[in-house]
């Protein structure tokens, strides 16, 4: 897991989370990668949770292409 989490640049990242395909997603940060690989996140309320499954977005905002 630690080699994993080395190759990553998630951690610290804004990202948008939803479960399902209808639903609107909701933004957190990414604060960790737990042993199991679920991600463990902060909403801006400081609220943690642990997403186990879903589909991530992440914004790459002012790169050029």
């Amino acid at each position: 897991m630690s080699l994993w989490k080395s190759n990553t640049n998630i951690i610290g990242k804004e990202i948008s989370f939803r479960k399902f395909n209808d639903e609107e997603g909701k933004r957190y940060t990414v604060a960790n990668i737990d042993s199991d690989g679920g991600l463990i996140v902060v909403d801006k309320k400081n609220n943690r949770k642990k997403f186990n499954s879903g589909e991530i977005s992440i914004g790459y905002e002012n790169q050029e292409v």
